[in-house]
C-alpha cells in the first residue's frame, strides 16, 4: 500500500479510507496493525480492541524509539530554540570576529613565550604569515574556509613546501581561535593532510652544492645584477660560510675589528642554533667588504643586513627567491658551506679538524675539550684565508668592486 503523508491521511481517514481499513484488520484478524506513513509518521492499532495511536519516530529528534505526536511537537519546539540560540551565538561571534592579522599578532607574542631562547621558529613563522600567507590578511576568523586557504594559495607563486609550511603555522594558530571560543571548529584541521594534500612538502634531497671551481659560472656570474644589499650578503656567506640565519640575522655588535674577529653570541635570537658562542676570525677580503658595506649600510640599526624601508633584517624571500630563479635551483646557501668544506680538505689546509672548525663544527670529545683549550684561531684564520683568496679568483667585476676601499 502506498506510503501517505499527514495530510493526506487525515483526508482518508474522514472518508474512511487507510484508517477504518486498519482498525478492521486489527479487530477482526486479530492482529496488530502498524503502518509507516512517511516522514517519521507511524500508525499503531491495537489488535481485538482497534484503538489506534500516532508515533512520531526520527533520528532528527533525537529519539531512536516512538514519540507520541504531542511530545514530538514539543522535541520540534525545543530543537528550533536551540537553533535559534546557536544562530544567535554564530552572529554574536561572526560581528566579534577579529581578522586574521590582528589575532595572529597577539598569538604569535603568546606563542613566543614558550619558545627557547634562540629559537629561530617565531622569525620563521612570521616570514611566512607576512610573505605567504598575505592574501588572508584582512579576512575575519570566522570567513576562513579550507576553500578559501586552498583558492588564495594557489594563486601566489610560490613553492609547495613552502605554502605547506605556512598552512601549518596557519592551522596552529586557528587552533588556538578554537580553544579561545573565536572559531567553533578549526576550518583546515585535517584538510591539507595526506597524499590528497595539493601543497605536499617535497622530500629533502640534501643540500644543492657545487664545486669550487664552478662558483662563478654557477654562483657569482647569475647573481651579479641583483641589488647592492643582496650582492653583498651572497659574497659575505660565500667568504665567512656561516649558516643562513647567522648571516642574515648578523649584527655589527658582533664584529669586532680590533680582535679581528666576529663572535655571535649563545643566546643570539635565531641566529645561533647551536646555542655556543660562535668565534670566525676576519680574513682580507671580509674586513674589506664590511668597510665597503659601512658607506651603503644604515649604520643607525645594529643589522648588517638590514631592510631598506624597516629596522628588520631583510628577509629570507628577498634573498632565496633570486637565487632559486637566476641560478636554476642548482645549489642552496647551506650548499655553499659544503663547496668550502670539500675544497678545504683537497685544495686547502687539508685538515679535516680545521675544515669542520671552519664551519663551526666542534667534533672534539667532551675530554679533549675539557683538556684542548686552544682556541685554534689562527690556524682558522689561515684556512679560511686560502678559501678566500681562492674565492677572491672567481668574482666577476661586479663583486671585485665590493672589495676595493673607498
Amino acid at each position: 500500500m502506498k506510503k501517505i503523508t499527514a495530510i493526506e491521511f487525515h483526508g482518508k481517514d474522514k472518508k474512511g479510507g487507510l484508517l477504518k481499513e486498519c482498525i478492521y484488520k486489527a479487530v477482526n484478524e486479530h492482529k496488530q496493525v502498524h503502518k509507516g506513513l512517511g516522514g517519521g509518521l507511524e500508525l499503531l492499532v491495537l489488535k481485538n480492541t482497534g484503538i489506534a495511536n500516532f508515533y512520531y519516530k526520527s533520528t532528527r529528534l533525537g529519539a531512536a524509539n516512538r514519540m507520541t505526536l504531542g511530545d514530538a511537537f514539543k522535541r520540534v519546539q525545543e530543537l528550533k530554540k536551540a537553533e535559534e540560540i546557536q544562530k544567535k551565538r554564530q552572529q554574536e561571534l561572526n560581528t566579534n570576529s577579529p581578522k586574521l592579522k590582528v589575532f595572529f599578532a597577539q598569538w604569535i607574542d603568546e606563542k613566543s613565550e614558550t619558545l627557547k631562547a634562540g629559537s629561530s621558529r617565531k622569525i620563521n613563522m612570521l616570514a611566512l604569515f607576512r610573505h605567504t600567507l598575505y592574501p588572508l590578511h584582512d579576512y575575519r576568523l570566522c570567513e576562513i574556509t579550507a576553500n578559501l586557504v586552498y583558492q588564495k594559495l594557489s594563486a601566489i607563486n610560490q613553492t609547495p613546501g613552502n605554502k605547506h609550511n605556512a598552512i601549518t603555522v596557519l592551522c596552529q594558530c586557528l587552533n588556538s581561535a578554537t580553544i579561545k571560543g573565536l572559531i567553533p571548529v578549526n576550518p583546515i584541521l585535517k584538510i591539507f593532510t595526506g597524499s590528497e594534500n595539493p601543497f605536499k612538502k617535497q622530500k629533502a634531497i640534501g643540500y644543492k652544492t657545487i664545486e669550487a671551481s664552478l662558483l662563478k659560472e654557477k654562483y657569482f656570474e647569475p647573481l651579479k645584477n641583483t641589488a647592492l644589499l643582496n650582492r653583498t650578503f651572497y659574497l659575505f656567506i660565500a667568504l665567512t660560510a656561516f649558516r643562513f640565519n647567522e648571516c642574515r640575522l648578523m649584527k655589527w655588535s658582533w664584529i669586532n675589528f680590533d680582535k679581528n674577529v666576529i663572535v655571535i653570541p649563545p643566546d643570539a635570537v635565531g641566529a645561533n642554533k647551536t646555542q655556543k658562542e660562535l668565534v670566525k676570525p676576519i680574513t682580507k677580503q671580509v674586513r674589506a667588504l664590511l668597510e665597503k658595506w659601512k658607506v651603503f649600510a644604515d649604520l643607525s640599526s645594529d643589522y648588517v643586513f638590514k631592510r631598506p624601508s624597516k629596522d628588520l633584517p631583510i628577509s629570507e624571500i628577498c634573498l632565496r627567491e633570486p637565487l632559486k630563479i637566476l641560478t636554476s635551483r642548482e645549489l642552496d646557501f647551506h650548499g655553499l658551506r659544503k663547496t668550502m668544506k670539500t675544497w678545504l680538505v683537497s685544495e686547502g689546509c687539508q685538515n679535516e679538524f680545521i675544515s669542520e672548525l671552519a664551519l663551526t663544527h666542534d667534533v672534539r670529545s667532551t675530554i679533549q675539550k675539557t683538556y684542548d683549550k686552544y682556541n685554534y684561531i689562527q690556524p682558522l684564520l689561515e684556512a679560511l684565508q686560502q678559501w678566500n683568496d681562492y674565492v677572491e679568483t672567481m668574482l666577476p667585476k661586479e663583486y671585485l668592486e665590493l672589495l676595493k676601499s673607498n
